[in-house]
């Protein structure tokens, strides 16, 4: 009488795959491979299986987990005697993208304060090797000026640099340092007379004032031996009106000294005044 013979089932233990991220969930094919069970003694060896299709579930480093396989197929001698789904589900990895830091794009400035602390959240980076399209970006921790001084500062040093972004967690980065180009400008310095009055014919006073915008903890000592002083141009004082007091660094009363630029205070011009002597009788 008629009598069939139906196709014997196999199982299947899929490998598992890894990819480097590359922003999509496509897997390949080409590497699956599959342990197949329950084979007859001795037929082992006569099928294997293929796919023609596969896709991770998901294209993120932190949520690929599997790679869905489609078209699987048995091939093989022994092929025709055995029977499979022809979908498959096995492993998969996807491992970070290493970036590598381009050129730091902030440069920063600041007017001269005494340290060389700088502005870390103004640090910006170009980076190479992202997928075009993902939201990854670069942060700093730290920064500081090379220099405390106007005239040595030209670079800032970042640390604690690393990657913020929707993607971020997607990518790696080596780099935890950076360098970047900085500027400190000199810092306005205003000296100010006192005012002195005298009466006309009596002898020069003794001019004094005081110098307003030094850095914190800084002083007219950081000029040394130069000081700071307070004169006028007049050689007597026969004359009523008022004049002018002039405050210096050393020799300089408009212009820079160091760390700062001297400026004098508006109230210089008419900080003296000669009053006319009262007349006799």
């Amino acid at each position: 009488g008629a009598g069939t013979i139906t196709k014997r089932a196999l199982t299947l233990d899929v490998a598992a795959q890894t990819k480097t991220y590359d922003g999509n969930v496509s897997a390949d094919a080409a590497q699956f491979h599959a342990t197949l069970g329950n084979f007859v003694a001795g037929e082992e060896n006569s099928v294997t299986a293929t796919a023609t299709g596969a896709a991770y579930n998901d294209k993120s480093v932190a949520r690929a987990n599997a790679v869905n396989y489609t078209g699987v197929a048995l091939t093989g001698t022994g092929a025709g005697n055995y029977a499979i789904a022809d979908t498959a589900q096995g492993a998969g990895t996807i491992t970070q993208r290493a970036l590598t830091l381009g050129a730091v794009t902030s440069e920063q400035t600041k007017t001269y304060d005494g340290t060389t602390l700088a502005d870390a959240s103004k640090f910006r980076a170009a980076l190479n090797n992202t997928i075009a399209g993902d939201s990854v970006s670069t942060t700093a921790a730290g920064a500081s000026y090379n220099d405390k001084n106007v005239a040595a500062a030209n670079r800032v040093d970042y640390t604690g640099v690393a990657l913020t972004g929707r993607d971020a967690g997607n990518y790696s980065l080596a780099a935890t340092t950076a360098q970047g180009a900085g500027t400190i400008t000199h810092r306005d310095l205003t000296l100010t007379a006192d005012a002195q009055s005298i009466v006309q014919g009596e002898a020069l006073p003794s001019f004094t004032g005081r110098a307003d915008g030094f850095a914190d903890g800084e002083d007219e000592r950081v000029f040394g031996a130069d000081g700071i002083t307070f004169g006028t141009t007049l050689t007597n004082t026969d004359t009523p009106g008022s004049y002018g007091v002039t405050g210096r660094i050393g020799s300089t009363s408009d212009g820079v000294v160091g760390n700062y630029r001297i400026t004098q205070a508006a109230g210089n011009a008419t900080a003296f005044t000669i009053h006319a002597a009262a007349l006799p009788g």
